[in-house]
């Protein structure tokens, strides 16, 4: 039988050819990677990522490196690529914390297995309950004019979803820009996300913007915690409320449960711990009635497609993902192959695994 041999990684500098400006911060010229490649006895190669960007999350590049090779793969060599439940619980007891290390070395072995069995992931995780994923955009660079020439330029490939970044101006420089938007685009549909900038005084501001351009959704408007000022607000708006910073794992998860304000959850596979905490996590909202939705980090087509794979296989799925990085974001796409996007939605590939590769001469050379 199979069993994993080698684990080795490398961290990877990719430009970037736009930048993105959110309440959780600034995201410019480049996002350093972290790239995992598993070998097994006869070998078959999986591959993971994980994008950590420090604003949004306590692990560098480095320290996944450090993490993985380390602690992780000393635990995994010798393991069969298909037992992956017991690599799980081994990663978890190694340390707690480090989602993004374990993110990253478990999407690796979901590749694997998809390999071994010929089977793309969304197979071996269930079955496909839908064919593709729409896009959604991130509206960030808090100018009108270049804002409404990115969307311009978006609608043309397809995309009909726009998630506007607020909380960084002041409201009435917000309110400017999501009436520009929709003077200009009345087809579309669009959402907000504050990244917990948001406060009431901003948000009562902002309220008569929000009911003119018809927002269908708000992500994280206030900080994680401040259930005061979300019970306030969702008198205030009927749309749907999306949790993000306020739900990392399973505690996080009975707290907003029981609150019974957001209505949705964005699903980060690094954010969360990997593909299977993922998915765990999904399946208790899912009783609690709240929806998932496919977020995105700064990603390439390896962990996008990752997303996706898990995505297709969700029945309660709120329309739309973030996962437009790697499209409109980088000045290069490396994985192959590319991405397959048809009017506005991106499509599996339908290969064995994850469905894509990057060069694997990555890990055999330098850092760069």
């Amino acid at each position: 039988m199979s069993k994993i041999a080698e684990v080795r990684t490398t961290k990877r500098k990719i430009p970037l050819h736009y930048n993105q400006r959110m309440g959780s911060g600034e995201l410019s010229a480049y996002t350093e990677n972290v790239f995992v490649r598993i070998e097994t006895t006869d070998g078959l190669v999986g591959y993971g990522e994980a994008g950590p960007w420090a604003i949004f999350c306590a692990e560098s590049p480095t320290s996944i490196v450090a993490s993985i090779e380390e602690e992780l793969a000393p635990l995994i060599v010798g393991m069969e690529p298909h037992q992956w439940r017991p690599m799980r619980l081994a990663i978890d007891r190694a340390f707690l914390g480090r989602d993004y290390a374990k993110s990253a070395i478990e999407m690796a072995i979901f590749d694997l297995i998809g390999k071994q069995f010929d089977l793309p992931l969304h197979d071996v995780l269930g079955g496909a309950v839908r064919d593709c994923i729409k896009l959604s955009y991130s509206v960030s660079d808090q100018t009108i004019n270049t804002e409404l020439e990115k969307i311009g330029s978006l609608v043309e490939k397809g995309y009909a979803i726009f998630k506007v970044k607020s909380g960084i101006l002041p409201p009435e420089g917000d309110a400017e820009r999501l009436l520009a938007i929709r003077r200009s685009f009345p087809e579309i549909e669009i959402r907000l996300d504050f990244n917990e900038q948001g406060s009431v005084q901003k948000l009562s501001k902002l309220l008569p913007a929000i009911r003119e351009i018809g927002a269908s959704v708000i992500e994280q408007p206030f900080p994680a915690g401040d259930v005061n000022s979300l019970v306030w607000f969702s008198h205030h708006f009927d749309g749907i409320l999306m949790a993000d910073e306020s739900c990392r794992n399973q505690k996080d998860l009975v707290a907003i449960a029981q609150d019974h304000l957001f209505q949705a959850l964005s699903l980060k596979i690094h954010k969360m711990g990997g593909i299977s905490k993922t998915l765990d996590l999904y399946s208790a909202a899912s009783t609690h009635g709240l929806k998932g939705y496919c977020g995105g980090t700064s990603d390439t087509g390896l962990a996008t497609y990752a997303v996706i794979e898990l995505c297709l296989c969700l029945p309660q799925l709120l329309e739309g993902c973030d996962l437009y990085f790697p499209l409109e974001i980088l000045a290069t796409e490396i994985t192959e192959p590319l991405i397959k996007v048809h009017e506005g939605a991106i499509w599996p590939t339908n290969l064995s695994g994850i469905g894509v590769n990057i060069p694997d001469e990555w890990f055999y050379e330098s850092d760069s």
